[in-house]
C-alpha cells in the first residue's frame, strides 16, 4: 500500500488483483473520496463519482448489509444523522470559518413571534453558497469586519409558522412545499456585519423591521449608506444577489437545488 495513505482516515471496502478500493471520510462520516490503489504502483485516484460508482459495482465481495446508497452517503454514521444520498449537500458554516458570527434569533424569543421557533442554533447552508459566503468574509475582515448571521436554511414547518405570525408576503413568504424557496432552499441568508470585535455597525433599521425602513432603496444617512456599501459589494462579489424589500436578506445567485428537509442539528 502506497506510504502516502498512511495519515489518511480510510476503510478497504474491496480488493481483487492486487487492486484495493478504499473509502475515505471527513467529519461526521462525510465520505471525501473513493480511489482505487494498485499495489505495485504509485496511488492511482479516480474523482469521478460515476467511475466510482463503476469501479464499485464490480466488486463481488462487499458485505450484503452494506447497501449501494448507504456506500453513496456514508461510512459509519450515527443512527441518529442524515442518511439522504444528499446529506453533504448542507456545511455548517462555523465549520468552514469560524469567524463568521452566528446568532439564529428565531433560536431566541427575541424576534418579532416573541417566540422560540428553532430547536438549534447551527447557520447550515448548501456547500456551494457557504463557500461564496466564506468569501465575502475574507473580503470583509481585510477591511476590518466579519458577517453575522441571524438566518439560514430555515425549515418549511418554520416558515409555516413565520407566515401565521405576519402573512405579508413582502417580508414572509408563505410556505409551499411544492414551491421550496428562499431559507428553506439553503441558499439564503439574513445577515449585518460587524467590526472585528463583534460589534454590529450601523444599518438603516433593526433586523426584522416590516416598514419601508428595511427596503434597499430607502433614504439612509451617510454612516449607515457607507456600512451597507461594504457589505453589499462584498456580498455581490462574492456571488449574491440582494432582496429589494429587506437590506439584511441575500440570496445565492444560484438557486438550482434540489429542495431538502434536513436537521441542522446533525451539522
Amino acid at each position: 500500500m502506497d506510504e502516502n495513505l498512511k495519515d489518511i482516515t480510510y476503510q478497504i471496502i474491496a480488493s481483487y488483483d492486487d487492486i484495493y478500493f478504499i473509502l475515505s471520510w471527513g467529519d461526521k462520516g462525510s465520505i471525501r473520496y473513493i480511489v482505487k490503489v494498485q499495489s505495485d504502483s504509485n496511488t492511482s485516484s479516480d474523482q469521478s463519482s460515476s467511475q466510482s460508482q463503476t469501479d464499485l459495482n464490480t466488486s463481488s465481495d462487499q458485505s450484503s448489509s452494506q447497501s449501494q446508497t448507504d456506500l453513496n452517503t456514508s461510512s459509519g454514521q450515527s443512527g441518529g444523522q442524515d442518511q439522504s444520498p444528499s446529506y453533504t449537500d448542507f456545511v455548517n458554516i462555523k465549520s468552514l470559518d469560524s469567524s463568521i458570527i452566528v446568532e439564529l434569533v428565531y433560536n431566541t424569543t427575541n424576534n418579532f413571534t416573541g417566540e422560540k421557533i428553532y430547536d438549534f442554533d447551527q447557520a447550515i447552508l448548501r456547500a456551494s453558497t457557504a463557500q461564496k459566503l466564506v468569501k465575502a468574509n475574507s473580503i470583509l475582515k481585510s477591511q476590518g469586519y466579519v458577517i453575522k448571521i441571524w438566518d439560514a436554511y430555515r425549515p418549511l414547518s418554520a416558515q409555516e409558522f413565520l407566515w401565521q405570525a405576519y402573512p405579508d408576503p413582502n417580508f414572509v413568504a408563505k410556505a409551499d412545499p411544492n414551491n421550496i424557496r428562499g431559507h428553506q432552499l439553503g441558499a439564503t441568508i439574513d445577515m449585518t456585519i460587524c467590526t472585528l470585535d463583534g460589534t454590529e455597525v450601523k444599518m438603516q433599521s433593526a433586523f426584522d423591521d416590516f416598514s419601508s425602513k428595511a427596503y434597499r432603496d430607502y433614504q439612509r444617512t451617510k454612516e449607515e449608506e457607507n456600512n451597507y456599501n461594504i457589505m453589499h459589494n462584498a456580498m455581490t462579489e462574492a456571488g449574491f444577489t440582494g432582496y429589494a424589500s429587506e437590506w439584511w436578506e441575500y440570496r445565492d445567485t444560484n438557486q438550482d437545488f434540489v429542495p431538502l428537509q434536513v436537521d441542522p442539528n446533525n451539522y
